[in-house]
């Protein structure tokens, strides 16, 4: 058995070596590069299988590889294996200021945060946090809530409410799959009426947008979401394809198709290029050659697609393809990066890893590849528990400060975590956006 081991971890080393990881040191260990946070290089957790956070709500450790002091935020009762609820990246839990955050204590409860230190401030009404009803305001002090067909303005600071909109036409609204934040100026939301046509909601002027002029049926419709802009309706149909009502497509606020932005459905985020044109930044994927391929893309890749015109462009290039999650924050603090999580589905990563694997980076969005590496998020596949409850799904602010991460650190139960972004150097130098 060790002799077999000891083959398996020489052969990884190899590979490992051929993507640029660091030295073997003279006891078999793999030593770590002079600058880890910036390095290409494959860096495995050390302890990845016994690491062990603080085991108290409050506690924090300082991550072993990139120095970043990490807090914890919840711990999971032993008699729920739960999710925390971050439930998904591309949605802001943040409010406007940075101050709160939405998300969910040990019994599963909805709870608003101190976004700041981690805390919680108070507990949300209801048996269960429903993420996917809530999206927050302009005014950092008030939150969107839908219940049944109705739209309601809700005050963070007692949960009155009041109802801005019933929709007489339907029985129930939705959040058109649930997984699209509003638009980043807290004015668009795009909605569904009884879940068989969507439309874009405008949260300013209290009215309906035209509907959708297909038929919705979310059985071949993942979700859809407002831009980052608001200005534009990306729907991601369940089939892949270069005809219509496939893959990843276009559509303007009154439902004129655009163009297909990408042949697939994938996760994905929306920013801004060096440009200050609006991007949609995912993972090129793997049947897509004939897409990528006169951008010298190659599958696995992370790419930034123009709106205006589907230009392709490059923000990592990537040696495999890797699960991958977005927060970004960038029409407003840090507009030159975006942020993802990547976490290999395989078990043993001395196996299948390879560089950037489990870990939150920082990407600038100018395509010159200058990662900076910020935490290794620690949450890996556990064997008999669902990958979404596992993966490190995680929010960045935005002032892009502060980011609440996911993790299970191996076992069957999840937490949430904290820490905090400091500026690069150069962006210290000429001052971060306020």
């Amino acid at each position: 058995m060790m002799g077999r081991l000891a083959v398996v971890v020489a052969l990884v080393m190899i590979g490992l070596v051929a993507v640029g990881v660091a030295r073997i040191t003279a006891n078999g260990t793999v030593a770590l590069p002079e600058d880890p946070v910036h390095s290409t290089a494959c860096i495995i957790p050390p302890e990845f299988g016994s690491f062990e956070p603080p085991a108290e709500v409050g506690g924090s450790f300082s991550d072993p590889v990139f120095g970043t002091v990490v807090t914890r935020m919840t711990v999971a009762r032993e008699d729920r294996r739960t999710m925390a609820e971050v439930t998904n990246s591309e949605i802001s839990y943040f409010n406007a200021d940075g101050s709160l955050f939405f998300g969910a204590d040990e019994w599963g409860k909805g709870c608003i945060f101190d976004g700041r230190t981690g805390a919680v401030v108070r507990q949300l009404e209801g048996d269960e946090f429903r993420p996917w009803k809530i999206r927050w305001s302009a005014d950092p002090r008030k939150f969107y809530q839908y219940a049944g067909n109705e739209l309601r303005l809700v005050d963070a600071d007692d949960l009155s409410s009041e109802v801005i909109q019933r929709f007489e036409e339907y029985a129930a609204i939705g959040p058109a799959g649930g997984e699209g934040d509003v638009s980043d100026d807290c004015r668009y939301w795009l909605l569904d009426g009884d879940g068989s046509e969507m439309f874009v909601y405008d949260l300013v002027e209290r009215a309906r947008g035209l509907v959708s002029p297909f038929p919705v049926d979310f059985k071949a419709i993942d979700y859809a979401t407002v831009t980052s802009s608001g200005d534009y309706v990306v729907v991601l149909w369940r089939a892949n394809g270069f005809d219509r009502y496939q893959g990843t497509e276009l559509y303007d606020r009154e439902w004129n198709f655009q163009r297909q932005l990408a042949p697939w459905c994938s996760h994905l985020e929306f920013a801004y290029d060096a440009e200050g044109a609006e991007i949609m930044v995912c993972a090129a994927g793997f049947q897509a050659e004939q897409f990528t391929g006169p951008a010298g893309v190659r599958p696995g890749d992370i790419i930034a697609i123009r709106l205006s015109d589907g230009h392709v462009s490059t923000l990592l290039t990537m040696p495999k393809w890797c699960h991958q999650m977005y927060s970004t924050c960038n029409t407003l603090a840090t507009p030159q990066y975006i942020y993802m999580a990547l976490s290999d589905r395989g078990f043993d990563p001395l196996e299948t890893w390879f560089p950037y694997y489990g870990e939150i980076l920082e990407i600038p969005v100018d395509g010159s590849q200058q990662i900076r590496r910020l935490v290794q998020h620690r949450s890996h596949d556990i064997e008999g528990v669902m990958p979404k409850a596992t993966q490190p799904d995680f929010c960045i602010n935005r002032q892009g400060d502060r980011i609440i991460f996911k993790s299970n650190f191996g076992t069957a139960k999840t937490d949430l975590y904290i820490f905090e972004v400091t500026p690069r150097q150069d962006d210290a130098a000429h001052g971060r956006a306020e």
